[in-house]
Protein backbone atom coordinates (compact mmCIF):
# COMPACT_ATOMS: atom_id res chain seq x y z
CA UNK A 1 0.00 0.00 0.00
CA UNK A 2 1.29 3.46 -0.92
CA UNK A 3 2.60 4.78 1.97
CA UNK A 4 0.90 8.02 1.84
CA UNK A 5 -2.82 6.55 1.48
CA UNK A 6 -1.58 4.22 4.37
CA UNK A 7 -0.56 7.11 6.68
CA UNK A 8 -4.00 9.34 5.90
CA UNK A 9 -6.73 6.84 5.66
CA UNK A 10 -10.03 8.65 4.66
CA UNK A 11 -13.49 7.22 6.15
CA UNK A 12 -15.01 5.04 3.48
CA UNK A 13 -18.38 7.56 4.45
CA UNK A 14 -16.14 10.37 3.36
CA UNK A 15 -13.87 9.55 0.59
CA UNK A 16 -16.50 10.55 -2.29
CA UNK A 17 -15.30 13.70 -1.42
CA UNK A 18 -11.41 12.78 -2.26
CA UNK A 19 -12.62 11.66 -5.54
CA UNK A 20 -14.59 15.01 -5.81
CA UNK A 21 -11.55 17.01 -5.19
CA UNK A 22 -9.47 14.91 -7.72
CA UNK A 23 -11.67 15.79 -10.47
CA UNK A 24 -10.21 19.02 -10.66
CA UNK A 25 -6.56 17.51 -10.79
CA UNK A 26 -4.08 19.21 -13.87
CA UNK A 27 -3.48 15.77 -15.70
CA UNK A 28 -6.58 13.77 -15.29
CA UNK A 29 -9.18 16.19 -16.35
CA UNK A 30 -9.10 14.58 -20.12
CA UNK A 31 -9.56 11.60 -18.64
CA UNK A 32 -12.26 12.54 -17.01
CA UNK A 33 -14.55 13.81 -20.12
CA UNK A 34 -16.18 10.61 -21.37
CA UNK A 35 -17.43 9.30 -17.98
CA UNK A 36 -18.47 12.99 -17.48
CA UNK A 37 -20.43 13.45 -20.73
CA UNK A 38 -22.55 10.39 -20.18
CA UNK A 39 -23.21 10.13 -17.01
CA UNK A 40 -24.40 13.85 -16.91
CA UNK A 41 -26.55 13.07 -20.14
CA UNK A 42 -28.15 9.74 -18.27
CA UNK A 43 -28.65 11.21 -14.49
CA UNK A 44 -30.45 14.37 -16.34
CA UNK A 45 -32.94 12.91 -18.12
CA UNK A 46 -33.42 10.35 -14.94
CA UNK A 47 -34.10 13.27 -12.10
CA UNK A 48 -36.15 14.92 -14.93
CA UNK A 49 -38.36 11.88 -15.69
CA UNK A 50 -38.53 10.96 -12.12
CA UNK A 51 -39.27 14.55 -11.43
CA UNK A 52 -42.28 14.85 -13.62
CA UNK A 53 -43.23 11.11 -12.16
CA UNK A 54 -43.52 11.09 -8.20
CA UNK A 55 -46.89 12.53 -8.12
CA UNK A 56 -48.62 10.19 -10.04
CA UNK A 57 -47.04 7.29 -8.78
CA UNK A 58 -47.78 7.86 -5.45
CA UNK A 59 -51.48 8.67 -6.42
CA UNK A 60 -51.78 5.54 -8.68
CA UNK A 61 -50.14 3.10 -5.84
CA UNK A 62 -52.43 4.03 -3.37
CA UNK A 63 -55.51 3.66 -5.39
CA UNK A 64 -54.23 0.19 -6.49
CA UNK A 65 -54.00 -0.70 -3.00
CA UNK A 66 -57.32 0.60 -1.74
CA UNK A 67 -58.64 -1.72 -5.40
CA UNK A 68 -57.14 -4.63 -4.18
CA UNK A 69 -57.50 -6.93 -1.33
CA UNK A 70 -54.89 -5.69 0.37
CA UNK A 71 -56.54 -3.85 2.94
CA UNK A 72 -54.27 -5.14 5.72
CA UNK A 73 -51.55 -2.87 3.73
CA UNK A 74 -53.45 -0.33 2.91
CA UNK A 75 -54.01 0.56 6.53
CA UNK A 76 -50.58 0.09 7.39
CA UNK A 77 -49.81 2.72 4.97
CA UNK A 78 -52.31 5.16 5.66
CA UNK A 79 -50.56 5.19 9.26
CA UNK A 80 -47.18 4.85 8.00
CA UNK A 81 -47.07 7.36 4.55
CA UNK A 82 -44.52 9.75 6.80
CA UNK A 83 -42.28 6.60 6.85
CA UNK A 84 -43.16 4.77 3.69
CA UNK A 85 -43.31 7.59 0.68
CA UNK A 86 -39.74 9.36 1.53
CA UNK A 87 -38.06 5.62 1.91
CA UNK A 88 -40.54 4.39 -1.28
CA UNK A 89 -39.51 7.33 -3.27
CA UNK A 90 -35.03 7.14 -2.26
CA UNK A 91 -35.10 3.43 -3.24
CA UNK A 92 -36.88 3.60 -6.51
CA UNK A 93 -34.40 6.65 -7.24
CA UNK A 94 -31.96 4.23 -6.64
CA UNK A 95 -33.35 1.40 -8.27
CA UNK A 96 -33.25 3.79 -11.54
CA UNK A 97 -29.37 5.19 -10.57
CA UNK A 98 -27.98 1.59 -10.20
CA UNK A 99 -29.78 0.98 -13.57
CA UNK A 100 -28.59 4.00 -15.12
CA UNK A 101 -25.44 3.80 -13.56
CA UNK A 102 -24.68 0.36 -14.34
CA UNK A 103 -25.46 1.55 -18.28
CA UNK A 104 -22.92 4.24 -18.18
CA UNK A 105 -20.52 1.72 -17.08
CA UNK A 106 -21.26 -0.82 -20.01
CA UNK A 107 -20.80 2.19 -22.13
CA UNK A 108 -17.99 4.16 -21.02
CA UNK A 109 -16.53 0.68 -19.33
CA UNK A 110 -12.81 1.44 -21.15
CA UNK A 111 -12.75 4.75 -20.37
CA UNK A 112 -13.44 4.37 -16.47
CA UNK A 113 -11.32 1.62 -16.26
CA UNK A 114 -8.56 4.25 -17.57
CA UNK A 115 -9.72 7.23 -15.64
CA UNK A 116 -8.91 4.53 -12.66
CA UNK A 117 -5.58 3.44 -14.12
CA UNK A 118 -4.41 7.26 -14.04
CA UNK A 119 -5.97 8.15 -10.72
CA UNK A 120 -3.14 5.71 -9.37
CA UNK A 121 -0.32 6.67 -11.63
CA UNK A 122 -0.95 10.59 -10.42
CA UNK A 123 -0.98 9.30 -6.89
CA UNK A 124 1.62 6.95 -6.95
CA UNK A 125 -0.34 4.00 -6.31
CA UNK A 126 0.42 0.38 -7.24
CA UNK A 127 -0.25 -0.24 -11.17
CA UNK A 128 -1.23 -3.26 -13.33
CA UNK A 129 1.61 -4.20 -15.75
CA UNK A 130 -0.65 -4.35 -18.84
CA UNK A 131 -2.56 -1.46 -18.80
CA UNK A 132 -0.51 0.94 -20.18
CA UNK A 133 -0.45 2.59 -23.63
CA UNK A 134 -2.93 2.74 -26.61
CA UNK A 135 -2.08 -1.22 -27.41
CA UNK A 136 -3.46 -2.19 -23.66
CA UNK A 137 -6.25 0.70 -23.66
CA UNK A 138 -7.50 -1.39 -26.62
CA UNK A 139 -6.89 -4.72 -25.56
CA UNK A 140 -8.57 -4.06 -22.58
CA UNK A 141 -12.39 -2.61 -24.03
CA UNK A 142 -14.09 -6.33 -24.88
CA UNK A 143 -12.51 -7.23 -21.12
CA UNK A 144 -14.15 -4.36 -19.22
CA UNK A 145 -17.47 -4.51 -21.33
CA UNK A 146 -17.99 -7.79 -21.03
CA UNK A 147 -17.06 -7.29 -17.33
CA UNK A 148 -19.70 -4.54 -16.69
CA UNK A 149 -22.28 -6.77 -18.48
CA UNK A 150 -21.42 -10.00 -15.93
CA UNK A 151 -21.92 -7.25 -13.08
CA UNK A 152 -24.86 -6.01 -14.03
CA UNK A 153 -26.55 -9.90 -14.85
CA UNK A 154 -25.38 -10.84 -11.29
CA UNK A 155 -26.61 -8.17 -8.88
CA UNK A 156 -30.05 -9.01 -10.79
CA UNK A 157 -31.48 -11.04 -7.94
CA UNK A 158 -30.86 -8.00 -5.68
CA UNK A 159 -32.20 -5.81 -7.76
CA UNK A 160 -35.12 -7.83 -7.52
CA UNK A 161 -35.30 -8.32 -3.79
CA UNK A 162 -35.18 -4.38 -4.24
CA UNK A 163 -38.21 -3.84 -6.32
CA UNK A 164 -39.90 -6.39 -4.04
CA UNK A 165 -38.99 -4.49 -0.63
CA UNK A 166 -40.17 -1.11 -2.46
CA UNK A 167 -43.83 -1.69 -1.55
CA UNK A 168 -43.45 -3.44 1.72
CA UNK A 169 -43.74 -0.68 4.80
CA UNK A 170 -41.02 -0.67 7.03
CA UNK A 171 -39.21 -3.16 5.85
CA UNK A 172 -38.53 -1.07 2.69
CA UNK A 173 -36.40 0.41 4.45
CA UNK A 174 -33.48 -2.37 3.62
CA UNK A 175 -34.04 -1.40 0.14
CA UNK A 176 -31.47 1.67 0.69
CA UNK A 177 -28.91 -0.78 2.01
CA UNK A 178 -29.36 -3.00 -0.95
CA UNK A 179 -28.90 0.22 -2.83
CA UNK A 180 -25.54 1.03 -1.33
CA UNK A 181 -24.16 -2.57 -1.52
CA UNK A 182 -24.61 -2.08 -5.02
CA UNK A 183 -23.28 1.41 -5.71
CA UNK A 184 -20.07 -0.05 -3.81
CA UNK A 185 -20.10 -3.36 -6.17
CA UNK A 186 -20.39 -1.19 -9.34
CA UNK A 187 -17.52 0.95 -8.59
CA UNK A 188 -14.99 -0.40 -6.62
CA UNK A 189 -14.89 -3.40 -9.12
CA UNK A 190 -13.66 -1.14 -11.74
CA UNK A 191 -9.99 -1.01 -9.93
CA UNK A 192 -10.09 -4.85 -8.84
CA UNK A 193 -10.63 -5.36 -12.76
CA UNK A 194 -7.77 -3.41 -13.48
CA UNK A 195 -5.56 -5.82 -11.15
CA UNK A 196 -7.04 -8.64 -12.62
CA UNK A 197 -9.22 -9.83 -10.20
CA UNK A 198 -11.76 -12.31 -10.65
CA UNK A 199 -15.56 -10.73 -10.32
CA UNK A 200 -15.91 -13.97 -7.32
CA UNK A 201 -12.89 -13.09 -5.93
CA UNK A 202 -13.67 -9.46 -5.88
CA UNK A 203 -17.20 -10.27 -4.45
CA UNK A 204 -15.27 -12.11 -1.19
CA UNK A 205 -12.63 -9.38 -1.04
CA UNK A 206 -15.79 -7.37 -0.53
CA UNK A 207 -17.15 -8.64 2.11
CA UNK A 208 -14.38 -8.63 4.09
CA UNK A 209 -14.63 -5.28 4.61
CA UNK A 210 -18.14 -4.81 4.09
CA UNK A 211 -19.59 -2.14 5.97
CA UNK A 212 -17.10 0.14 4.98
CA UNK A 213 -18.33 -0.97 1.40
CA UNK A 214 -21.78 -0.12 2.29
CA UNK A 215 -20.64 3.35 3.67
CA UNK A 216 -18.91 4.22 0.54
CA UNK A 217 -21.88 2.70 -1.35
CA UNK A 218 -24.55 4.93 1.01
CA UNK A 219 -22.52 8.21 0.09
CA UNK A 220 -22.61 7.66 -3.73
CA UNK A 221 -26.61 6.88 -3.18
CA UNK A 222 -26.92 9.94 -0.92
CA UNK A 223 -25.16 12.03 -3.97
CA UNK A 224 -26.81 10.76 -6.75
CA UNK A 225 -30.29 12.23 -5.33
CA UNK A 226 -28.73 15.91 -5.48
CA UNK A 227 -29.48 18.05 -8.66
CA UNK A 228 -26.89 18.58 -10.82
CA UNK A 229 -23.90 17.04 -8.24
CA UNK A 230 -25.26 14.00 -9.39
CA UNK A 231 -24.02 14.82 -13.18
CA UNK A 232 -20.23 14.44 -12.50
CA UNK A 233 -20.96 11.43 -9.86
CA UNK A 234 -19.76 8.65 -11.85
CA UNK A 235 -16.27 10.24 -12.70
CA UNK A 236 -15.94 11.65 -8.86
CA UNK A 237 -16.91 7.81 -7.61
CA UNK A 238 -14.66 6.16 -9.93
CA UNK A 239 -11.64 8.04 -8.11
CA UNK A 240 -13.01 7.36 -5.22
CA UNK A 241 -13.59 3.85 -5.75
CA UNK A 242 -10.00 3.89 -6.56
CA UNK A 243 -8.60 5.26 -3.23
CA UNK A 244 -10.82 3.32 -1.38
CA UNK A 245 -9.39 -0.03 -3.21
CA UNK A 246 -5.99 0.69 -2.51
CA UNK A 247 -6.70 1.99 0.90
CA UNK A 248 -8.72 -1.54 2.04
CA UNK A 249 -8.80 -3.85 -0.12
CA UNK A 250 -5.86 -3.80 -2.39
CA UNK A 251 -4.76 -7.97 -1.73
Amino acid sequence: MNKQIQNHKTPALFILLEGFKLLLTPGLKRYVAVPLIIGTLLFASLFTWMSLQIGSWQSGFEQWLNANLWQWLASTLSYASWLFWPVFIISAYLLFAYTLVSLVNIIAAPFNALLSEKVEELLGLPQAQNTNGISGFLQSIPRTVFREIRKFISTLKWLILLIVLLFIPVLNIFSLLIGAWLMAIQYLDIPADNHQLGFIEFLKTLKKRRFKALAFGLSVSLVSMLPLVNLILVPAAICAATLLWHQEYQL
